[in-house]
């Protein structure tokens, strides 16, 4: 049973790096475009 449980939180916490992975390349992206385009139509 205790086994079970802790496989059972490894299982979302993995998901949840996942997640929070792509979330962050996401955020990473736009902010980059963010800077990119600015600094491009400032000149």
């Amino acid at each position: 049973m205790e086994e079970n449980v802790n496989n059972h939180l490894l299982k979302s916490y993995i998901n949840n790096l996942k997640f929070f992975k792509w979330f962050v390349l996401i955020m990473a992206i736009l902010v980059f475009l963010r800077i990119y385009f600015s600094e491009h139509f400032d000149n």
